[in-house]
């Protein structure tokens, strides 16, 4: 996708985007079912009435488009940010399917902002902003984080920094939590969004033979046996 291509189609999105938005913002204030999701990964009930109020705000600030025009000024004004390389659209296609949320993603590999002092890489909204060539498994974890933007819009930013500071990090428990998908196959909600993100990531490492950072050498996943897709609602 080129760049004025993106820059057309988010502009299109601030407009088509409003019966979702609308949706989310109502669906926030069925409070019980806010609380069920939500639970296992904000325990403290003043953090949980806390994170329900800035995302209240935040919803609201998304309703008038604040996502999508925050990505058109990015491409505009950010001009190192570029698709996916045709290897890199491969490898997602490869591992998650093809799904036409990764033509929209964009990467900055020459990103200044925050990649030496906040992370080796992280995501704003459908761009993934990093110091250096990306390798193949972060890859992966950032795009989980651009499909959480899609499911959730930016509140998936609010749980991840919440997870990341207060939470339970990214570690997803290793064995014990992929035996907990395994018995609730598909009900992830569960994990917060780095811990949900570093759990595919190291699913892909199993798939590439690789020692993956919770599961170390001891578990072996055979084709089909557990799908990203399936786990990130893509299919």
């Amino acid at each position: 996708m080129t760049r004025a291509v993106f820059i057309w189609q988010r502009f299109l999105d601030v407009f088509r985007m409003i019966p979702k938005r609308v949706k989310r913002l109502l669906k926030h204030f069925i409070i019980g079912r806010y609380v069920r999701k939500l639970s296992s990964q904000v325990r403290k009930p003043m953090h949980l009435f806390l994170i329900w109020s800035l995302e209240l705000l935040v919803l609201i600030i998304e309703l008038f488009g604040f996502g999508e025009v925050f990505e058109i000024l990015i491409t505009i004004f950010k001009r190192s940010a570029k698709p996916l390389s045709a290897t890199q659209l491969n490898e997602a296609i490869r591992f998650f399917g093809d799904d036409p949320i990764f033509r929209k993603v964009r990467i900055d590999e020459a990103a200044r902002i925050g990649t030496k002092t906040m992370a080796t890489a992280y995501v704003t909204c459908f761009t993934i902003n990093t110091g250096s060539k990306i390798a193949n498994d972060v890859l992966i974890h950032e795009l989980v984080h651009v499909i959480q933007y899609r499911k959730y819009g930016l509140r998936y930013m609010t749980r991840a920094i919440y997870g990341q500071n207060w939470g339970e990090g990214y570690n997803y428990g290793g064995m014990k939590g992929f035996m907990e998908l395994q018995d609730d196959a598909g009900a992830t909600y569960f994990f917060n969004p780095e811990q949900e993100a570093e759990f595919i990531a190291d699913l892909y490492l199993l798939t590439q033979k690789k020692e993956a950072g919770y599961f170390g050498k001891d578990l072996t996943i055979s084709k089909g046996q557990v799908s990203p897709a399936k786990i990130l609602g893509l299919v």
